[in-house]
């Protein structure tokens, strides 16, 4: 019995290590496998735009084209999984029908308020009894202004009621501008402290340490995730030879960005624009989730992130 026990205990074993060491296997795989994209276009008097997203030799791959119509398609292992195309002629149909939509609601909307006429009036033109029952009754304020009244009494009443209104409104006033000087103070004074506090914060030596730490992970983020091959040319042109020059001065002030991964061709006599370009890139996770742990690592980050959730800011 015993061996039979022990047998059944080393398979359950070897499939826990099996299962374990598949699943480090595809850790491995997600964190040392980049993501490649590559993105490419051109314009000759109609966009062509084509962009693809592979992982592990094309296990995985996304493919977006545009060329008249978008076409989407996932594919795994290179068997198509999804694929979508989208016209612009069903795009427009789409839009006719939905206007169509809307136009229905409008006229049954309209319909209905002629009807809530109709009911308020009655076929012969005169009010009908049914709707003359839920008609709302006047204020006592209405009956008050229907009776009649002297000139003099009319004089005395507008008279009081100026001075009412008059009185309201200087007492409003000095209220408001009190209540406008004590906020105005208020915030004034919380600038103060507010101010006291940021000057603290970023003159603190460990703080100023943690945001170079901070930065310096940031920007290596931003190149490796930045493409590693860009081509492309341009040419352009417009009718003002001024105009030209200007826009080439432009790309010559930032030719030390993109180098010679750009040919610009200007055109001076007339006006154009066309060009075409590439770009390629791989995003690795692991490479961003090292440079990330190396900012939690760092002693002052984690303090300042629990007194920022603690305090609510800085």
């Amino acid at each position: 019995m015993l061996p039979i026990v022990l047998t059944i205990l080393k398979i359950i074993g070897i499939v826990i290590l099996a299962v374990l060491g598949l699943l480090f296997l595809i850790l491995l795989l997600v964190l040392l496998v980049p993501v490649r994209y590559s993105l490419s276009g051109s314009y000759y008097s109609a966009i062509k735009a084509q962009a693809k997203i592979t992982w592990l030799l094309h296990a995985l791959s996304l493919g977006i084209t545009y060329e008249d119509e978008l076409d989407i398609s996932v594919r795994i292992l290179g068997i198509p999984l999804f694929q979508k195309k989208e016209d612009g002629k069903d795009t427009l149909e789409h839009l006719e029908e939905t206007a169509e939509n809307l136009e229905e609601e409008i006229v049954c909307e309209a319909g209905n308020a002629a009807d809530v006429e109709i009911c308020s009036l009655g076929e012969d033109g005169h009010r009908d009894e049914a709707c003359e029952e839920e008609d709302i009754l006047p204020e006592d304020d209405c009956f008050e202004e229907a009776v009649p009244k002297s000139p003099k009494s009319r004089k005395r009443k507008k008279s009081k009621k100026k001075r009412e209104s008059s009185d309201r409104k200087k007492g409003s006033l000095s209220e408001r501008i009190k209540d406008l000087a004590g906020s105005v103070r208020e915030t004034w004074n919380r600038a103060g402290e507010y101010k006291e506090r940021v000057t603290a914060f970023v003159t603190d030596q460990e703080n100023q340490k943690t945001f170079r730490l901070i930065l310096r992970q940031l920007k290596a983020m931003l190149r490796h995730v930045l493409p590693v091959k860009a081509r492309g040319k341009l040419t352009f042109g417009f009718e003002d030879p001024c105009t030209t020059g200007n826009v080439l001065a432009i790309f010559a002030v930032l030719y030390a960005w993109y180098e010679d991964a750009v040919q610009i061709t200007p055109v001076f006599d007339e006006q154009i624009l066309e060009g075409e370009g590439s770009l390629k890139g791989r995003i690795r996770a692991g490479t961003l989730l090292v440079l990330l742990i190396r900012i939690i690592l760092n002693k002052n980050f984690r303090v300042l992130v629990k007194r920022w959730r603690r305090n609510g800011g800085i």
